[in-house]
């Protein structure tokens, strides 16, 4: 819910602010600084007040007859070290897959999509108003989604539920391109909304933004997290590390200079939209051939630790 409620309060002030004049932006970024230092005070009074009133010394929670160790500080593993460790097993191998794929495919989607975004609401307040409402949309569809998760995960098993998020997020992106690529083909559709085709664009684009990150933090996430369970400790702690520095950087980082490339070198938008598609494509791909090898050996890896 803290994302709907991040998303409301730009929403509200973008909103309220817009009929000032041109110091509107101003007062939105101020607005929007005093939300942030005081949500800062409110969580450092809070920390202050856990390990006041609710921890003693020795780290012990009144009520229980557990100790609360502190986590273990997280393994630290270099780039090389940490590619050089997933390499040497296809397992990991196949979840670093999953992540980098996740990673270059919302990267090459939403760049497209905030590219079509500027050129619709280029007042940075219309821009603000609209994620603000974006945002609480996600928020809302993240709890829906979080809610019928488990349910979903129990009901269609590991290989269904971690397919939905490339369906989702991977299906999304190619329409999206293809509107891109056949801007001329969708007027007939936009004319049936009574919207331009730029705003059915970016409605589209808002909409697969929604739904990728949704199942992302609702199913992606626990069915990634699920396949580290039948590994020994060395490959659960050091594998789990090296996808975390090489997977997840990489893939957001490495959508990014693909984009950048594709601007400086092919052309804008309406140039780069096939390479996109194609790239979008691959990754999709490879994103499903992934996680049916790595149903194969997970299952096989949890049948032989029971």
């Amino acid at each position: 819910m803290s994302v709907f409620a991040a998303g409301l309060a730009v929403h509200s002030i973008a909103s309220s602010t817009s009929s000032v004049g041109e110091e509107s932006w101003q007062i939105l970024l101020q607005n929007l600084m005093a939300i942030v230092c005081v949500s800062c005070v409110v969580i450092l009074v809070m920390y202050w007040a856990l390990h006041r009133f609710v921890f003693d010394g020795e780290r012990h929670v009144p009520g229980f007859s557990q100790v609360v160790q502190p986590s273990a500080a997280k393994l630290k593993m270099s780039v090389w070290e940490s590619i050089r460790f997933i390499l040497r097993s296809r397992y990991l191998a196949l979840i670093a897959a999953l992540v980098l794929s996740y990673g270059i495919s919302t990267n090459l989607v939403e760049i497209l999509w905030k590219n079509q975004l500027k050129l619709q609401y280029p007042h940075p307040q219309d821009y603000a108003s609209f994620m603000g409402t974006l945002y609480m949309f996600m928020g809302l569809g993240t709890c829906v989604v979080i809610l019928i998760g488990g349910s979903v995960l129990r009901k269609l098993g590991w290989k269904k539920a971690a397919l939905v998020t490339p369906i989702a997020l991977g299906g999304g992106g190619l329409l999206f391109c293809l509107g891109l690529i056949f801007t001329g083909s969708i007027e007939s559709l936009s004319a049936l909304f009574h919207v331009t085709p730029l705003l059915l664009l970016v409605f589209s684009g808002a909409l697969q933004y929604v739904l990728g990150k949704s199942t992302k933090y609702a199913l992606f996430d626990p069915t990634k997290e699920m396949t580290y369970i039948p590994l020994d400790e060395e490959s659960k702690t050091k594998g789990k590390a090296a996808i975390d520095v090489f997977g997840t950087r990489f893939g957001k980082s490495c959508g990014g200079f693909i984009q950048q490339f594709l601007f400086v070198f092919v052309g804008p938008v309406s140039v780069i939209a096939p390479y996109s598609f194609c790239i979008l494509l691959t990754m999709t791909v490879l994103w499903v051939w992934a996680v049916s090898a790595l149903h194969k050996r997970f299952t096989k890896l949890s049948s032989e630790q029971h």
